[in-house]
């Protein structure tokens, strides 16, 4: 079995969760699930702490994406 990167692993979780990126999502815009969503994702990643320090954190989900952003641009 192949091991997933950090930035597999989140594209993953995320498509799981379409109210985290479908704007039509009836919960798209309930920040208490999105929000547990986003925490629960986290736990996945080993990101631990307040949603801030999950989503925005020197390590959080945000610096993955923007990784991946950066990588996909140099290509």
């Amino acid at each position: 079995m192949v091991e997933c990167s950090g930035t597999a692993k989140l594209i993953e979780a995320v498509k799981e969760h379409p109210m985290l990126y479908d704007l039509c999502n009836e919960n798209y815009r309930n920040k208490v699930v999105t929000n547990k969503k986003w925490m629960e994702i986290g736990d996945l990643l080993d990101i631990h702490g307040t949603l801030g320090t999950v989503l925005f954190g020197a390590n959080g989900i945000r610096q993955i994406r923007m990784g991946l952003c950066r990588k996909n641009q140099e290509k």
